[in-house]
């Protein structure tokens, strides 16, 4: 990655903080970091370096109160690497096996160079090769540093950063613990843009204790973190917190991370968009991914539905995917059994 064209430098007065209120999915405007993610994906996409091209994705809107997405892919689902087996929310990394160090030169986008940190580390953005939509990328923190697919706060405070450089609300990133539908067993997030707008935009939070909040009136139980100042250290190391206790436990985890609304009330409440993190505990879901059924990746959590083949795109209803995400996350008195043990233990 010597190639300064491949080198994308930034420093903490590169960040948005808020967005303003007037800011829509669909709008065109980007950030200098979404203009280099969206023409280098581009041209790998002109140069092959994908599987498969976009071509035949569809998308339609699920009649109901949840105003789900749902997508058809059939290319990803049948042309994707075979994910691995996982039998535990945190596995050693194997570097026998598959992982990021292994891809090739042309699917590495960038290296994200932080001019405000000290130390050495390989942030790299590479493409999917698989990919879902138009701009699917992956950021991986630190690859060199081979950790598993076990979250520490040096790599959520980097996907933190790396959500501020943003200016577009369709921008979003998602994470995957094992057992919870992750493919690849060495720390990574996916990145993308979303343009429709889905029900947990406009999703109501509660305050738990502090800055954790529970989700309330939406099709799953989760958490919800929300940074309307700078510090993202502070913010990633509350994350933290939650997510270690999660892996301790063996308790299997998404996350979505988006631009949403003030979850304050009142007086208290402010305008804007800020960078709003949802944090999913699941039941396990142990072995190899089903490859033909909708699951429940950080994407069809956050009500984007990745369907696999076209009957089922055309059958699914909302009492159908809901059925599902619930089939996978805890019901009401499981979430709040787990809050209740969660905050006397963190």
């Amino acid at each position: 990655m010597e190639n300064q064209e491949n080198i994308f430098e930034y420093d903490s007065n590169d960040f948005i903080i808020r967005l303003e209120e007037s800011a829509k999915k669909q709008d065109r405007h980007r950030s200098k970091f979404e203009e280099k993610i969206c023409s280098k994906w581009e041209e790998a996409m002109a140069n092959g370096a994908f599987w498969y091209t976009l071509d035949e994705v569809k998308t339609k809107e699920v009649p109901g109160k949840y105003k789900f997405v749902a997508q058809l892919n059939e290319k990803r689902f049948a042309q994707r690497r075979k994910p691995e087996t996982a039998t535990q929310v945190s596995m050693p990394y194997d570097p026998q096996r598959f992982n990021f160090n292994k891809v090739k030169s042309n699917e590495i986008l960038m290296e994200l160079k932080n001019k405000n940190r000290v130390d050495d580390a390989n942030d790299q953005v590479i493409i999917n090769v698989s990919p879902i939509m138009y701009g699917h990328v992956l950021l991986v923190p630190n690859v060199t540093a081979c950790q598993p697919q076990v979250l520490d706060v040096s790599g959520i405070e980097t996907a933190v950063k790396v959500c501020l450089l943003t200016v577009n609300r369709s921008f979003c990133l998602g994470f995957n613990s094992l057992c919870a539908l992750a493919s690849v067993n060495h720390q990574h997030f996916h990145a993308s843009f979303i343009q429709e707008d889905l029900l947990i935009d406009q999703t109501k939070a509660r305050c738990l204790r502090d800055d954790i909040y529970v989700i309330e009136d939406y099709a799953v139980n989760g958490f919800a973190f929300q940074l309307k100042d700078s510090n993202t250290e502070v913010f990633a190391q509350l994350i933290h917190s939650v997510t270690t206790w999660l892996t301790k436990n063996n308790i299997a985890h998404n996350i979505f991370m988006s631009r949403q609304q003030d979850f304050s009330y009142g007086t208290e409440k402010k305008d804007g968009f800020y960078v709003t993190l949802f944090l999913f505990p699941k039941k396990p879901c142990p072995g190899m991914k089903d490859a033909r059924s909708l699951n429940s990746c950080c994407y069809d959590l956050a009500g984007y539905l990745l369907t696999k083949d076209a009957e089922q795109f055309d059958s699914l209803t909302e009492e159908k995917a809901v059925e599902i995400l619930q089939r996978y996350t805890l019901n009401d008195q499981e979430f709040t059994n787990l809050c209740h043990q969660m905050l006397q233990e963190i």
